[in-house]
């Protein structure tokens, strides 16, 4: 029985790491003492949540939006739309 609560509590560890905390695969994998450059942490324990998957996403295209520079050049006359995509 301790045997299953050790991979048990491992498994958590690893999905804690990669979905709560937002490591790495290769950084968990190092964490568990893996040498395959987190291959298996992306089978085994990666189960990326969908929705938090989207809203990282999303954010990172709207930090390069906010962040993207200015062109010159452009009229500001008249209604504009801005797109991620």
């Amino acid at each position: 029985m301790g045997g299953s609560l050790y991979l048990a509590t491992r498994h958590f560890a690893g999905w804690y790491m990669v979905n709560e905390l937002e490591m790495s695969s290769e950084d968990v994998a190092i964490a568990l003492g893996h040498q395959d450059g987190g291959n298996l942490v992306r089978r085994l324990y990666g189960h990326r949540d969908k929705g938090r998957a989207l809203d990282r996403i999303i954010g990172a295209y709207a930090t390069r939006a906010e962040n993207r520079p200015k062109q010159l050049g452009r009229s500001t006359a008249g209604p504009r739309q801005e797109s991620l995509f």
